[in-house]
């Protein structure tokens, strides 16, 4: 097969990866993962920047289909090729860290939450024309500090950058489903105040033992 062919074909099946994903039918979306990842290899794509996105979409895959180790793998081979090809303001980043944002949150690991999405922040906030993710992120990013009790650093951003343009963004352009991640934050709050907090003590061992596994 020519390489147009090839590269159709991956297209095809990062399409089917998706619409699998967002169906909720995993089984058939880890299926193509699996696929996709073999023919991309056998082109001899690996550690380009095309072989980095479809890997991407692989990561996400398997983080919302609960297959955390695999995830965490693919993601840091992702950052891998970034590293050696692009440069660090490319917006890639930001999709490739909020994605090990959601890992890490999924882990319950918040500080490492907050690490990566600082770091999608910092290269989002770069681009203009990316007001919504921007918004998106900073939500994210508020959420992970009341989990990790940093009420103070969630107000002081709040004060700081929810300004009157960003809370425009935020109503403007995300879905209205999406404003559901407010009523997290309150809800979040109201247990933390009333002692009801996460002990994430009590998961720094499994959280070392899965960072080790992954080789981080």
């Amino acid at each position: 097969a020519s390489q147009e062919d090839i590269g159709s074909l991956i297209t095809l099946m990062n399409e089917l990866i998706g619409y699998y994903r967002e169906s909720g039918e995993f089984e058939k979306a880890l299926g193509y993962c699996r696929e996709v990842l073999q023919v991309a290899a056998q082109a001899g794509l690996a550690g380009t920047i095309p072989y980095a996105t479809t890997l991407l979409n692989v990561a996400n895959t398997c983080r919302e289909g609960g297959l955390v180790r695999e995830a965490m793998v693919h993601y840091q081979e992702v950052r891998g090729i970034y590293i050696n090809n692009i440069e660090d303001t490319d917006f890639r980043y930001v999709n490739l860290y909020n994605g090990m944002g959601m890992l890490f949150q999924d882990m319950g690991d918040y500080e490492s939450a907050c690490d990566c999405q600082e770091r999608a922040l910092s290269v989002a906030v770069l681009y203009h024309e990316a007001r919504a993710e921007t918004a998106i992120l900073y939500t994210s990013l508020a959420i992970y500090q009341i989990k990790l009790l940093r009420i103070y650093v969630v107000l002081l951003n709040f004060l700081k950058r929810m300004r009157k343009r960003i809370i425009i963004t935020v109503v403007r352009f995300l879905p209205w489903e999406r404003l559901s991640i407010w009523q997290e934050i309150w809800k979040s709050l109201h247990i933390i105040m009333n002692g009801h907090s996460m002990k994430l003590k009590e998961r720094q061992e499994e959280i070392k033992h899965m960072k080790l596994l992954c080789g981080i």
